[in-house]
């Protein structure tokens, strides 16, 4: 998490939000299991951000997903 920013790096989900909501820190709420994992790995303290974030299949697929997704690809661009 120290070099996002400063070298091309990016980090991998876990496991999918919609079969691991638990283990994301949101039992039952896959959309916020999703959400609390980019919100983890982007921007860092210094403002920095990942290059990329790897996201399930299954999470980019689901519509209950869909506005977490562009929620996610909109700090991309910050």
């Amino acid at each position: 998490m120290s070099y996002s920013g400063l070298i091309n790096t990016g980090l991998e989900m876990r496991c999918p939000a919609e079969r691991g909501s638990l283990a994301m820190g949101a039992e039952g709420d896959p959309p916020l299991a999703l959400r609390k994992s980019i919100d983890k790995g982007m921007p860092n303290k210094s403002g920095r951000h990942v290059k990329y974030l790897e996201i399930y299949e299954a999470d980019v697929l689901a519509d209950e997903m869909q506005l977490v997704l562009r929620y996610g690809a909109s700090l991309f661009t910050r």
